[in-house]
């Protein structure tokens, strides 16, 4: 299953009723600072929740998404960027490792309020973590999983995500690779087939077998 960004972004754009004349002008590359131009408010639901003494303790639904880059770097073998999280180790060999991603955000225009598309979501929180815009469309489904976050200060949340993945050309990768990080974590290019020698983000866990299976030969 292939997924552009483009279509997306203009079924978001149609959802929350944006004029016929701004939709003209809407692409991958301006669609958020085109609804924010014209009132369009965006949120992290799960941040409100948890920002609100009323509901900072209720479990939530937080449903997201990660991005999964791939190139065929040096001497024909696959890299993978991944994220160093922030764990609270202190060696760096037991920090976890997973995707650039994050929870999907809430869009509202005027009256009507719209969740994005998970691979929104993807893109978005590439740019926001790395720095750079992923011109690439389409991306392709790699995994879809659910899972229970248990954060320390946090009540449960359960976050549904899907994963995409796309092969990006070695001088894109070798550009991610030197992006300006998050406070979630560094970023770090590595071979696919030695991935077993780090630790794994749990929720990531079944997207590192596959690429394992795919591309670690």
């Amino acid at each position: 299953m292939k997924e552009y960004l483009s279509n997306r972004i203009s079924q978001l754009a149609n959802r929350l009723g944006l004029p016929d004349k701004e939709l003209q002008e809407i692409d991958s590359r301006n669609y958020i600072e085109l609804l924010q131009k014209l009132g369009a408010k965006t949120w992290c639901e799960r941040d409100r929740v948890f920002q609100q003494p009323e509901t900072n303790t209720l479990s939530t639904i937080a449903p997201g998404a990660q991005i999964v880059i791939i190139s065929q770097l040096y001497h024909e073998e696959f890299f993978v960027l991944v994220q160093v999280r922030n764990n609270g180790e202190k060696d760096e060999k037991q920090k976890e490792i997973g995707f650039p991603g994050g929870a999907s955000n809430l869009w509202r225009y005027e009256d009507k309020i719209e969740i994005e598309h998970p691979v929104i979501t993807a893109y978005r929180e590439f740019y926001e973590e790395i720095g750079h815009r992923l011109e690439y469309e389409p991306v392709s489904f790699l995994n879809y999983t659910c899972t229970t976050n248990h954060y320390v200060g946090y009540p449960d949340t359960y976050a549904p995500s899907m994963y995409y993945y796309v092969e990006v050309s070695p001088e894109d990768m070798r550009r991610y690779a030197v992006g300006k990080g998050s406070s979630e974590g560094k970023i770090m290019v590595i071979p696919i087939k030695k991935l077993r020698e780090y630790n794994w983000f749990p929720n990531a866990q079944e997207s590192f077998e596959i690429l394992l299976s795919q591309y670690g030969k």
